[in-house]
């Protein structure tokens, strides 16, 4: 038996072109691909070095029980198994998952997924497209044509007295993060 994640996953894998893959995606999305998504190309770190799988495979599928899953990789995150012991972990669980699970789950701890949607491409796909923004920089006077402060011509900038910073709202399936950043990143 094929999960639907599987089979979504082989079919964006397989499909030529940005825009399609995305509307497949699009068609499939899930709570489950969302935390795949956040899983794979989130902040967090698993702290992992290499991994190994065992070779074993079990029953679980990634459609109904990537809780399982999901609920190791916190505890690697968060630091409550470490070293050989996460390493462990993290093969005994995978273990339990049938074949086809495993192959998704191997990429995930690899972060990548290799189907060609990257992390923008997918927060497009859920409404959630982050958009780039850079501070703006005071403009040299003299460098602006047609204005001489001297006859009364006059130039208006975005630049305010005091420090400028850029908001940045993160949305993630685990919260929203704000964050103040000074061109100086402080």
């Amino acid at each position: 038996m094929s999960s639907t994640i599987f089979r979504t996953f082989l079919q964006i894998q397989n499909t030529a072109g940005t825009n399609a893959k995305k509307e497949i995606l699009r068609k499939n999305m899930s709570p489950i691909w969302r935390q795949i998504f956040e899983d794979t190309y989130g902040p967090q770190k698993y702290y992992i070095k290499t991994f190994v799988p065992n070779g074993d495979y079990g029953h679980l599928f990634i459609d109904i029980d990537y809780d399982t899953f999901h609920n190791t990789l916190m505890k690697l995150a968060n630091r409550e198994v470490t070293g050989d012991a996460a390493e462990r972990l993290l093969q005994a669980t995978v273990a339990l998952f049938e074949y086809e699970s495993q192959e998704i789950l191997y990429k995930i701890i690899e972060r990548n997924l290799k189907i060609g949607i990257s992390l923008d491409n997918f927060l497009d796909v859920i409404g959630e497209k982050d958009t780039k923004f850079e501070v703006a920089l005071a403009m040299n006077l003299d460098k602006v044509k047609g204005v001489n402060p001297i006859d009364g011509t006059y130039f208006i900038s975005r630049k305010l007295d005091g420090c400028r910073c850029i908001c940045f709202v993160t949305r993630t399936i685990s919260g929203t993060y704000i964050e103040f950043k000074s061109r100086q990143n402080k």
